[in-house]
């Protein structure tokens, strides 16, 4: 296996689709997508397409070969690496996610079964991480950093936008304004967001239930989980965990590290 490290990525994906057959160039145009949409956070559109793809080409996908299966996989590490490197601010966490992957990709046996799931994580992973680095160099008001702050010591249960302006003692109303305003992302929506961080945890490393989940993240009830949850990974939570049943439960957790569960 030749890994194109150093080279044009755009390049090296359009020669190796020159002669495509169907499911070849819908891979080609879905990495033509990432390139344009991880930059900008579109991480949501680029889940819907490639859930679009497999539900495509379906049976073209499972008559690949462990090899073809490979190489689509690491085409789609360093396409996501690529294009977080156009606009990264330090090119050394992408380039190791890049390599580990690989690495990771090289020794796996069970490629075929997992194709979906382990291609999700290798886009969250880069999406989140670019999003993440972003953030951390994106000048914010006093305010902000505040909300920022607060939602982090704010327990998970109890965190929504009228817990963050009661500790802070602004209005809810203007907090919420000032944050779409400097972030580009309404603080609902952040917040949620980040719950469903947990709760893809949770789902693939705890045996609790759905409802349980739920009430841990501090959701109304269970089925305005599972909205949630549908609204931002495009799946049910069960369905989720059921294409994620090879992980290990109760696999100690390290937030300092990747989320590369489907490694573990």
């Amino acid at each position: 296996m030749q890994f194109f490290v150093d080279t044009d990525y755009k390049q090296f994906i359009a020669h190796q689709n020159a002669n495509s057959t169907p499911v070849r160039l819908a891979i080609f145009n879905f990495e033509q997508l990432v390139m344009d949409q991880l930059p900008n956070g579109g991480i949501d559109e680029m889940l819907f397409s490639f859930n679009q793809l497999t539900t495509t080409y379906e049976d073209q996908l499972n008559n690949l070969s462990h090899q073809q299966v490979e190489d689509v996989l690491i085409e789609i590490v360093c396409c996501c690496s690529d294009a977080a490197l156009t606009i990264g601010v330090s090119h050394v966490p992408y380039m190791y996610l890049r390599d580990y992957f690989i690495n990771q990709l090289h020794r796996q046996q069970n490629l075929q079964a997992n194709l979906l799931a382990i291609a999700k994580e290798i886009m969250l992973t880069f999406g989140n991480k670019l999003a993440s680095e972003q953030q951390q160099h994106r000048p914010y008001s006093k305010v902000t950093l505040m909300i920022l702050e607060a939602a982090d010591t704010i327990p998970i249960d109890q965190l929504t936008p009228s817990a963050i302006s009661k500790q802070l003692r602004y209005s809810t109303s203007y907090i919420s304004r000032l944050f779409k305003q400097e972030t580009g992302e309404s603080l609902m929506s952040f917040i949620t967001k980040n719950k469903i961080k947990i709760a893809l945890h949770l789902l693939t490393t705890s045996a609790l239930s759905i409802a349980d989940i739920a009430t841990t993240l501090g959701f109304y009830d269970s089925s305005a989980f599972i909205h949630a949850f549908k609204k931002t990974c495009h799946e049910t939570p069960s369905h989720y965990r059921k294409n994620h049943q090879f992980e290990i439960v109760n696999t100690k957790y390290d937030p300092t590290l990747p989320s590369l569960h489907l490694f573990s």
